[in-house]
């Protein structure tokens, strides 16, 4: 069946979004100047003294620097000013903006990382704990719920088309949206659900599909399937009734010579190809970003661990469990080896993107637990974030993820982030220090030896 091409491009979709970010054109429109105000006026909260005139200082950001020299240039200032002024305003309770996410972080690593779209959850407070479900996990939630129903629209009729899988490089779909497993994206369909209920929203004409299959070998909840079905739920949400329609892979997992047999089949099989045609032909995806630690160095016995395991150690203890021949214990050490390499406390592995191992670098890592993964390949990642008009949002938050992150964005496998304020300020620290570890000179190991005489 022939596939409808998109007739609206992603900037008019996401017009009503970039209102909210720019909404005057004029350089010293008031709202814009109040979220720049803000993000520099906040720095003298706790740091200047009551009786102190707050200076402009040089440990501040090169990027806040610049803003600073930016607004003294509109006003005929100079930066120290700028900052005397906005300082002793700010601890004069004369002056005080508050915004509603902080389009500074945003701006900053969209530059940085040469993504199309960032949106960061404000945290309040700042200094929040990290926990499951806690402020700052409730913060990206709330802004991709925002985010999606601001831009993403509710056909006026289900698109019942079969993608084609013989198709390189298959139509974007405006009503097709993709999303991963984890627990992470359980939780932001549940709080956009929740959502799409209080506001009435009907989204029943969109088609929900899964990006990963066979991986899904954890807790059946948090599975892509499973996440996918609780997202196509949002029509029932409303009491539309019907729920969207959902594209699911549907592979159950494999294993040892049950896999050796079958995986190939299943990858050359018509099932397999037309989804994939379908996972690549979706606007918008919202993934998860795993990290690789807790990964313990012995094999966890079912139901032993004190804490959560990551992605990427369940499937090391699943395929331990139900493949070695011999010790669980000495295959789940191969498996884990593969991806730590050399050194434990500095491992090769930073996380995964879609049950994908991927080093700091951003590079695919090749191993044994990749054999058992069927799903969304790194390179079909990478083709569609390089497409202009789709977002493909990585959608995590936490400082222990900061790297895989960092690896996930600039390995090119989105072109877009959701995270919340403190994750973005860490993740912008670990750029910089990227970039200051890449600008040191490197030690020559073999500089030549003066001749000796005599």
């Amino acid at each position: 069946m022939a596939q409808p091409h998109t007739t609206t491009t992603i900037e008019e979709l996401e017009e009503p979004w970039t209102k909210r970010e720019r909404p005057g054109e004029h350089p010293l429109d008031l709202y814009h100047c109040a979220q720049t105000f803000y993000e520099i006026t906040k720095l003298y909260d706790e740091d200047v003294e009551d009786e102190a005139e707050p200076q402009f200082s040089d440990g501040l950001g090169k990027a806040v620097r610049d803003l600073l020299a930016a607004i003294g240039s509109d006003l005929g200032l100079s930066a120290d000013a700028v900052s005397r002024h906005l300082g002793a305003a700010h601890s004069k309770k004369v002056l005080y903006f508050r915004e509603a996410r902080p389009f500074y972080l945003e701006r900053a690593l969209q530059d940085k990382l040469r993504l199309q779209r960032v949106i960061v959850g404000k945290v309040d407070p700042p200094s929040a704990p990290e926990e499951a479900g806690g402020e700052r996990e409730q913060a990206v939630q709330t802004v991709v719920a925002d985010y999606f129903v601001t831009v993403i629209k509710n056909p006026d009729k289900p698109d019942r088309s079969l993608p084609d899988p013989e198709l390189d490089n298959p139509p974007l779909l405006d009503s097709w949206i993709g999303v991963s497993g984890g627990y992470t994206m359980l939780r932001v369909v549940d709080r956009l659900r929740k959502r799409l209920a209080e506001e009435k929203r009907d989204y029943r004409n969109l088609t929900v599909c899964s990006l990963a299959g066979a991986a899904d070998i954890r807790e059946f909840h948090i599975s892509a399937d499973s996440v996918a079905a609780e997202l196509a739920t949002m029509g029932q949400a409303v009491g539309r009734g019907s729920p969207a329609r959902t594209w699911s892979l549907q592979v159950a997992p494999l294993t040892g010579k049950a896999w050796d047999t079958v995986g190939s089949i299943i990858r050359e099989g018509r099932h397999y190809l037309q989804w994939r045609a379908g996972a690549r032909s979706v606007r918008f995806a919202f993934t998860g970003i795993g990290g690789f630690h807790p990964f313990p160095e012995e094999y966890p016995e079912q139901g032993d661990t004190q804490s959560r395991l990551s992605a990427l150690a369940e499937i090391a203890q699943f395929v331990a469990a139900y493949e070695a021949s011999g010790s669980r214990a000495r295959r789940y050490s191969e498996l884990r080896r593969e991806l730590v390499g050399k050194d434990d406390d500095n491992p090769r592995c930073v996380g995964d993107i879609l049950y994908r191992p991927i080093d700091r670098r951003g590079k695919p890592i090749d191993c044994q637990i990749v054999e058992r993964v069927v799903g969304l390949e790194s390179g079909d990642l990478q083709g569609m974030a390089e497409r202009k008009d789709c977002r493909i949002f990585a959608v995590a938050c936490g400082l222990k993820k900061v790297p895989a992150i960092y690896a996930a964005c600039t390995g090119r496998f989105v072109n877009a982030l959701a995270t919340d304020e403190v994750t973005a300020q860490e993740l912008l620290d670990h750029i910089e220090m990227v970039e200051r570890s890449k600008a040191r000179p490197k030690r020559t190991t073999n500089a030549k030896k003066p001749k000796q005489t005599g």
